[in-house]
């Protein structure tokens, strides 16, 4: 029985579609991700955008793609990381991984009400002692060395009244 062309690219579409699956199911095993990171993969991946939509849709359907879960795992991974970083941070790296503001500010509220008050505080000044420590090995002159030191924690996300707070803790030069 001859195959024709419409049954042909219909059994090709099905296999496209497995495989676009079959490509999400892979990236998503490695790590979380959010709707607009995987979307962005499978772009890549030269997947057509009708394909990446079913797929999307089907893989937020069964729970395995969950924006809410993958801005919550997020944030909890970042404030326990050993290389501290602060809330803004925080928030521009969700965003830049496709998570929506108002989204990633809840994440981000419900992981602080889980913190103590001083715990953006602590992580600044952990992050703080250790390049001040590096800043002094270097012999800087003492006020360059705080500015490289409030450079370096407004890269980290951090506020400037929490940046402001750790360079004044800071122990004076003696003479």
């Amino acid at each position: 029985m001859p195959l024709d062309s419409e049954t042909t690219s219909s059994e090709a579409a099905q296999k496209l579609l497995e495989k676009c699956r079959e490509s999400a199911l892979r990236l998503l095993d490695s790590r979380m991700h959010s709707h607009a990171e995987l979307d962005r993969k499978l772009r890549q991946r030269e997947f057509p955008r009708v394909l990446r939509e079913a797929i999307l849709a089907d893989l937020e359907r069964v729970g395995l793609l969950d924006d809410r879960m993958f801005a919550e795992a997020f944030v909890r991974e970042k404030l326990a990381s050993s290389r501290p970083v602060g809330a803004r941070r925080i928030l521009l790296d969700l965003r830049r991984r496709g998570i929506a503001n108002e989204l990633a500010q809840e994440a981000l509220a419900e992981a602080a009400e889980e913190e103590d008050g001083d715990a953006e505080l602590d992580r600044a000044r952990q992050a703080g002692e250790r390049k001040w420590a590096s800043l002094m090995r270097s012999k800087r002159e003492h006020q360059k060395a705080r500015a490289s030191l409030y450079r370096f924690l407004a890269s980290r996300g951090f506020d400037s009244d929490i940046i402001r707070r750790v360079i004044d803790d800071l122990p004076r030069p003696t003479d």
